[in-house]
C-alpha cells in the first residue's frame, strides 16, 4: 500500500467515526509528508509527516504521549518544524540529516518519559521545553543542543560527551525542586539563572563541567561528587555565591575570571582545587581542599572574609581551618591580595616548584602588621617573591629550598612608610634547608638600602637554635653582591 492510499483509508476511517491510533515507539519526521520517500526540511509539527516506518500519520498527543519523536533521515537539508501549540512525546532524538541542523520553533513540546532528549547531532530547540518527569537529555561528543525555555520542575540529567546550552533565563520557568545533573560533557550557559535561580547543580562525572559566556552571578548550590571542571570564557567574570560541598573539587579552566565566593560563604570541599587557566580569586574557606596552581594565578582575597592570623607566645592562631596542600607549577602564581591586617593559614604543606610562583599584591596594609600566609610546611623549587608590597611568610614548621628555587626580597618600599615599619620577610618557626644553587636576592625601591642587613630589615627571620631549630646550607645562597644581608640567623623572630 502506497503513502497516498493509506492516507485515503484513513481519512474514510475517520469518517464513518473510527478511532484511529497511530501507536508506535518511533515516529520519524517527514517533512514531504504524503510525497514521495522520507526526507528532511521544515513543516509543521500537527501535520501529515510523521512516518511510522510504514505511511505517514497525524501526531496524536494522546495516543503519541510515550512516543519518541525522531528527526533526521540523511535525505535533503534539515529545516523548521514548527509547533502550533503543545505538543506530548516520550522523548525526542536528533539524527544525521543530510545537511544542516534541525530547529524547533513555537509551542511548547512536553516529555513524559526519563528517556527525555538525545542528540546525536546538533540541533535547536527554541520552543518552551516541559519536562514531566526527571529525564536526562544526552548530548554527543562534538555535538551542541541549543534550548531556551525550560519549565516545570524536573530534575535534567545531562550526559555525554557533547554540550548542551541554554540561552535563556528561567528564573521563573525552571521552579520547584528542580536541579541539574551532569554526569558527562558541558553545560554553556549564555544569559543569567539559564539553569532558574537558587538551584542546584551537582558534578557527578568525569569531565562534567560548568561553562559561562558572560558576566554573571551564580546562586545556589555546587555538588561535587566528583572532580568537575568550572569554565569561564575570555576576559568575563563569574561569581560564585554559592554553597559547594562533597568529595570532588574542581577545575578552573577558560581565561575569564572566577570568584569563589562571592558571598564569602564557607565551603566543605573535599577533593582538590585546580587552576590551570585564567584567574580565580578567592574569598571564602573552601573546606579541606587542596590547592593546585597549574598555569592560572590563584588570588587569595582574604579581605573578603576573616582568616585573621595572630602571632601569639611562638605560635600561630588562624580561623581557617583549611588543610591539605597547595602546590604551585608550571607558570601558575599564588597571590594573596591583602587587605589591613588580614592573613591565610595553610594547615598543610605549600610545594612552589619549579615554574611556578608564589607572590603578594597588597591593596591597602596597616603598617607595621603581619600581613601575610602561613602554611605549616613550606617547600620552593620554584619562586618566593613577596614582590615589594608588605606581604609577610609564616612557616611554622621546616622550610626547604631546593636548588632551583629562589627567594626575592625587597625591603624597601617606595610610600610613605618608612623603616622599619614596613618591609617583606620571611618567618620560619622550623628548621631551615638550602640546596646549592638556590638564589637569595634582597633589594630596594625606593629606599636607601644601607644598614639594612638582617637585624634590621626583618627580610628574613629563623626560629632559634636553642629551640631545637636547626640551619642548613645557607652558604648555598647566592646572595646579591649589592646587598648588606648578611645570611644567618636572627634571633629577633616573635617567641622564638
Amino acid at each position: 500500500m502506497t503513502k497516498t492510499t493509506q492516507f485515503n483509508v484513513t481519512i474514510a476511517m475517520v469518517l464513518i467515526g473510527l478511532a484511529v491510533t497511530a501507536k508506535a515507539d518511533v515516529l520519524t519526521f517527514d517533512a514531504n509528508g504524503l510525497g514521495a520517500g522520507v526526507t528532511d526540511g521544515s513543516a509543521n509539527w500537527n501535520g501529515q509527516t510523521w512516518y511510522n516506518s510504514s505511511t505517514n500519520v497525524m501526531w496524536s498527543d494522546w495516543s503519541n504521549s510515550a512516543t519518541t519523536a525522531a528527526f533526521g533521515n540523511n535525505n535533503g537539508a534539515a529545516g523548521t518544524v514548527t509547533l502550533m501549540t503543545t505538543h506530548t512525546a516520550g522523548g525526542i532524538v536528533f539524527n544525521a540529516p543530510g545537511s544542516g541542523v534541525y530547529t524547533l520553533s513555537g509551542g511548547t513540546v512536553a516529555l513524559s518519559s526519563s528517556a527525555g532528549i538525545t542528540a546525536n547531532v546538533s540541533a535547536t530547540i527554541n520552543s518552551a521545553i516541559n519536562p514531566l518527569v526527571n529525564q536526562t537529555w544526552t548530548v554527543a561528543d562534538g555535538a551542541k543542543l541549543t534550548v531556551g525555555r525550560i519549565n516545570n520542575g524536573s530534575e535534567i540529567i545531562k550526559a555525554g560527551a557533547g554540550t548542551l546550552e541554554i540561552n535563556t533565563n528561567n528564573q521563573f520557568n525552571y521552579t520547584g525542586t528542580g536541579s541539574t545533573r551532569i554526569t558527562g560533557g558541558t553545560v554553556r550557559v549564555t544569559v543569567d539563572n539559564a539553569l532558574g535561580l537558587n538551584k542546584t547543580v551537582t558534578f557527578d562525572g568525569a569531565g562534567a563541567t560548568m561553562q559561562y559566556a558572560l558576566d554573571t552571578l551564580v546562586s545556589g548550590s555546587f555538588v561535587m561528587t566528583q572532580q568537575g571542571t568550572i569554565n569561564v570564557e575570555g576576559i568575563k567574570n563569574v561569581s560564585l555565591n554559592t554553597t559547594m560541598s562533597g568529595p570532588g573539587g574542581f577545575v578552573k579552566t577558560g581565561s575569564g575570571k572566577l570568584i569563589f565566593n562571592a558571598g564569602g560563604t564557607a565551603h566543605t570541599v573535599g577533593g582538590v582545587i585546580e587552576v590551570t587557566q585564567g584567574t580565580m580569586i578567592q574569598q571564602a574557606s573552601a573546606g579541606t581542599a587542596s590547592f593546585l596552581v597549574n598555569g592560572g594565578t590563584l588570588d587569595r582575597n582574604t579581605g573578603a572574609f576573616s582568616e585573621t592570623i595572630n602571632v601569639m607566645s611562638g605560635k600561630l592562631y588562624g580561623l581557617n581551618k583549611s588543610t591539605g596542600v597547595l602546590n604551585v607549577l608550571n607558570g601558575g602564581t599564588f597571590q594573596m591580595t591583602i587587605t589591613g591586617t588580614q592573613n591565610s593559614r595553610f594547615f598543610g604543606t605549600t610545594n612552589v616548584l619549579e615554574g611556578g610562583t608564589l607572590t603578594g599584591h597588597a591593596g591597602t596594609e596597616t603598617s607595621g602588621a603581619y600581613n601575610g600566609l602561613s602554611v605549616d610546611v613550606l617547600n620552593v623549587s620554584g619562586t618566593l617573591d613577596p614582590t615589594h608590597n608588605g606581604v609577610d611568610y609564616f612557616v611554622a614548621g621546616d622550610t626547604t629550598f631546593a636548588s632551583t628555587g629562589a627567594y626575592i626580597c625587597d625591603i624597601g618600599k617606595a610610600s610613605a612608610l618608612a623603616p622599619p615599619l614596613d618591609w617583606d620577610q620571611l618567618m620560619l618557626k622550623g628548621s631551615l634547608t638550602v640546596a646549592a644553587g638556590a638564589t637569595f636576592k634582597v633589594s630596594s625601591m625606593g629606599v636607601d638600602p644601607t644598614g639594612w642587613d638582617k637585624d634590621v630589615s626583618n627580610a628574613w627571620m629563623v626560629g632559634n637554635v636553642a629551640q631545637g631549630h636547626s640551619i642548613t646550607g645557607l652558604e648555598n645562597f647566592a646572595i646579591d653582591a649589592t646587598s648588606l644581608f648578611t645570611a644567618a640567623q636572627n634571633a629577633g623572630f616573635p617567641g622564638g
